[in-house]
């Protein structure tokens, strides 16, 4: 773990100037606001709200990059040309309030319409979703099933529940005979594979629009599959459609493009610059790029779990799972810049509400360090595991990693095609002076 931190520059602040969170909101201003709205009274609106909190101002943004991206295609405009009558035309509003996915969305845009047409009583309206109770018998029954073998609830909510109710719902919605029935009342004798078949289609459908991954879509097929097969061997259906039912393909395997040790650099450098508290949050990132924590076990990390002697720590995984980690030297000496207790949490007696509040930061420093990767924290522990790849061999990458199974650390691994030909290269190097 020394050799992958050693490589890395060290963020001491010497060539940066900390500049706190209250510079965010005028480089997303500047970089951001500028770049993407072209009439007036939006860029006066951003100016006049440039006193928000960053993370409320970026969703600012992001609503109104929403709507604008709205409103250009209900109106076959290209950006530049949408006037402000368009976005107070009563048929774009109507449109807007149904895309609106949150209060907040609501609040923000009518604070705008106010401005720009203070005398029309016009507004845009956030309808929340009404929540309907699922609690079908047969699925009910499953759910006992699944207990019974161990399943815990929140693995069945994530892998049966929320399945068979998106099912339900699609049928109710799609299907002569089940229109109109309420998701509790489902006959599910009368559900046939062909049904099943076409809501599958409905799923890929969705994964061509970018709605949902094609991995997410594989698996709400396999949880149906699942359904049924568990209803028809305990003798609650008499049809097993889940064999006639086409199973999605995707591999296991999925590679994405992690940031190179250039762009890990500049991104502690942004968070050096912007953050309130940058010798604590370049710890809690470099934990995660170097150490492979995942973003709960930061928040979580007491200083009771360091051993500043033996240079290690203790990750509790959960009640009967730890795993002893050694520290490498970068992470000991940012741990030893702030530490000022002798026990509690390194970082805020509040886990949950600093996990949130590293999410929401990463999202700003990556923006800003131009970063457009997939994916949220989870991201920097991929960047790890695939970065250890290169000096470690696999069980030793599985304990560092700390998976359970050989085979998890492969899905974590994301080698650059030009690595993989140098190291391929090395080989047949070595295989020639054998000869």
């Amino acid at each position: 773990m020394n050799m992958l931190t050693n490589k890395m520059p060290n963020i001491n602040g010497e060539n940066q100037t900390n500049l706190g969170s209250k510079a965010i909101n005028p480089w997303l201003l500047e970089n951001l606001v500028y770049e993407e709205f072209h009439l007036r009274s939006m860029i006066v609106f951003f100016e006049n709200k440039i006193h928000h909190v960053p993370t409320t101002y970026l969703l600012i943004f992001n609503t109104f990059k929403k709507i604008i991206r709205l409103v250009k295609k209900w109106t076959n405009k290209g950006v530049a040309k949408i006037t402000e009558q368009d976005l107070i035309n009563q048929s774009v509003i109507d449109m807007i309030s149904r895309e609106l996915t949150n209060e907040s969305e609501e609040l923000y845009f009518n604070q705008y319409l106010k401005m720009i047409a203070p005398f029309l009583d016009i507004k845009v309206i956030y309808v929340e979703p009404t929540k309907e109770e699922f609690n079908h018998p047969l699925v009910q029954f499953c759910v006992k099933e699944l207990r019974l073998k161990g399943t815990k609830q929140e693995s069945i909510y994530a892998n049966l529940i929320q399945q068979a109710r998106g099912l339900f719902r699609w049928l109710t919605q799609n299907v002569e005979k089940f229109k109109h029935r309420n998701i509790n009342n489902i006959i599910v004798n009368e559900i046939e594979s062909e049904h099943v078949n076409d809501y599958r289609s409905f799923l890929l459908r969705q994964v061509t629009e970018g709605e949902i991954s094609e991995h997410s879509a594989k698996k709400w097929i396999e949880s149906i599959r699942t359904f049924f097969s568990i209803l028809y061997q305990k003798k609650r259906i008499s049809n097993d459609i889940a064999n006639d039912i086409t199973k999605i393909t995707v591999e296991d395997y999925k590679y994405r493009t992690i940031p190179k040790d250039s762009e890990i650099k500049v991104l502690l450098d942004v968070i050096y610059i912007y953050s309130d508290e940058p010798e604590k949050e370049i710890l809690a990132f470099s934990l995660m790029l170097y150490m492979g924590f995942r973003g709960i076990e930061v928040a979580k990390l007491k200083w009771d779990d360091i051993n500043l002697g033996t240079k290690t720590v203790i990750i509790n995984e959960s009640k009967r799972n730890s795993s002893i980690l050694p520290i490498p030297n970068l992470i000991y000496n940012q741990l030893l810049k702030i530490k000022d207790v002798e026990s509690g949490y390194v970082f805020s007696e509040n886990p949950a509400n600093f996990k949130r509040k590293l999410y929401r930061n990463y999202k700003i420093y990556a923006l800003i360090a131009g970063w457009d990767y997939e994916g949220g924290l989870h991201l920097l522990r991929h960047t790890f595991i695939t970065n250890v790849t290169k000096y470690s061999s696999l069980p030793l990458i599985k304990d560092l990693a700390r998976h359970k199974s050989g085979h998890m650390p492969s899905r974590y691994i994301h080698l650059e095609r030009q690595y993989v030909k140098d190291e391929l290269a090395k080989l047949d190097l070595i295989e020639g002076d054998l000869k």
